[in-house]
């Protein structure tokens, strides 16, 4: 669905005959992408996306973020004359993911050769925080496309440390609560009569035997 405003504004919403997907978004303006202007969701050939998995808001606690995103082209591969005379096919494909859309604050960037759906793993340097993460596409010939999602890192940190405190606890507590070792009156009088020197007369203060 397709609203526009008596300002000139126009906005894309989404309907039960075109369900919503990343690529149908226009981040900003009046295109897609903020570097080209003729690349428009499907009705482009090519793309980048990031997956439901990752996309959902979750805050991710550890040192590593995983994240799975789709390469998506379905124009045919280009020719490149080889060495040898015969033309091979060829692709490239740039990809980064940014804190933000800034340049100085690239947390991975990678080449790839082949559309398909890849999952990378990623270091957060900046510490524990919310971020907006740009995935962003540049092609060989240099049209970029980008998807933008949100994430909570380390943002509960605190309940990771107090597990890694309190576990190791349990742990050592637990032998020591189950193998208790049972003691019976039976036992009891048996130690007694071992101190009594197993006759049953005792010793004295002084220690001489009673009686003598």
């Amino acid at each position: 669905l397709v609203v526009a405003t008596s300002s000139g504004q126009i906005f894309t919403m989404e309907s039960d005959a075109v369900p919503y997907h990343p690529l149908n978004v226009w981040n900003t303006g009046d295109v897609r992408s903020r570097m080209n202007a003729h690349a428009q969701g499907y009705s482009s050939s090519q793309g980048i996306f990031v997956h439901d998995i990752s996309r959902q808001y979750r805050d991710v606690l550890g040192m590593v973020v995983p994240i799975t995103f789709e390469i998506f082209d379905v124009r045919p591969a280009p020719s490149s004359p080889s060495s040898s005379g015969n033309n091979t096919k060829t692709r490239s494909y740039d990809v980064e993911i940014r804190d933000g859309t800034s340049p100085k604050r690239v947390l991975f960037s990678k080449k790839y050769t082949q559309p398909g759906v890849y999952t990378e793993k990623m270091y957060v340097r900046y510490g524990p925080g919310y971020y907006a993460l740009t995935v962003r596409l540049t092609t060989a010939n240099g049209i970029v496309y980008d998807d933008v999602f949100h994430i909570g890192h380390n943002i509960k940190h605190m309940e990771g440390l107090s597990w890694m405190l309190f576990l190791p606890l349990v742990l050592a507590a637990f032998p020591l609560l189950c193998f208790q070792k049972k003691v019976s009156w039976d036992d009891e009088d048996d130690d007694g009569k071992n101190m009594n020197g197993g006759g049953g007369r005792g010793v004295g203060i002084l220690g001489v035997r009673d009686g003598e």
